[in-house]
């Protein structure tokens, strides 16, 4: 079963100019009830799928696009991971690497738990070296995510995350709210998201409050979806569809401006 909730932008290796998509299968609901080893509930191993950006006018000419998929393969069996299985939908790709050890290429995931398990969320790792030579069109071995954790991820239900594309802000989304964290060149990803978030706190408007000024029927039940506008200080959120109008719904896209 397939389970996708987000994609994210990012280079395909260590250097920063070959771009490539990742797309995260990384929802789990059934294994929201996991807290500890063994689980036996949800999907096992989850994947990211990568593929190398592809151009605009490829697509618009046809209306189609093929890509060579590689397929990565990633479970929670690590042993800094408190449960062996795991929901989640934020994940991101980290544009530059820092002076601490990380990448550009390097992929992170923040797992999902609601607010009495709060405890168990964990940031996780797939660092750029176990992925950049992997042939497209193949599947890697399954790897061990790597985990983190730190108090203010703890505070909150994560339900997508970005980073800049100069890697200077985390954007993490919660619920009703999205929080954005700085990170400076000598901060790994982590130490930046053990840090209090920015003060400034953007608050998304509800389904029902959009409800009462629309002109037709809503389509969408919530926003879940953040991302960075690339080279500029703004941020685009998106809706979700209704279950019952998968397929034939019009999110809603919205696009924030912020200052520093």
């Amino acid at each position: 079963r397939n389970d996708i909730e987000s994609m994210s932008l990012g280079p395909c290796n260590t250097n920063r100019n070959k771009k490539c998509l990742y797309v995260a299968n990384i929802g789990n609901n059934q294994a929201q009830v996991c807290t500890g080893r063994p689980c036996g509930k949800g999907r096992r191993f989850l994947q990211i799928y990568k593929f190398k950006e592809p151009t605009i006018k490829s697509c618009y000419n046809s209306g189609n696009f093929k890509a060579k998929v590689a397929i990565l393969p990633i479970h929670y069996r690590g042993a800094s991971s408190p449960a062996d299985r795991a929901n989640a939908e934020s994940f991101f790709v980290d544009p530059t690497g820092d002076k601490n050890n990380g990448k550009p290429g390097d992929l992170y995931i923040v797992t999902k738990w609601h607010k009495d398990k709060h405890e168990l969320t964990r940031l996780f790792k797939y660092p750029v070296h176990a992925h950049r030579n992997i042939r497209y069109g193949r599947k890697r071995h399954a790897y061990p995510v790597q985990a983190t954790k730190g108090k203010e991820l703890m505070k909150h239900t994560w339900t997508d995350a970005d980073m800049s594309t100069d890697g200077s802000l985390i954007a993490l989304r919660g619920v009703n709210s999205i929080y954005f964290f700085t990170r400076n060149p000598s901060e790994s990803v982590a130490e930046a998201l053990k840090k209090k978030p920015c003060d400034y706190v953007y608050e998304t408007k509800t389904s029902k409050e959009f409800a009462l000024n629309a002109t037709e029927p809503v389509q969408y039940s919530s926003f879940e979806a953040v991302g960075f506008v690339p080279g500029q200080k703004a941020f685009i959120e998106i809706s979700e569809c209704k279950s019952e109008n998968y397929g034939n719904c019009n999110p809603h896209a919205f696009t924030v401006r912020y200052k520093e």
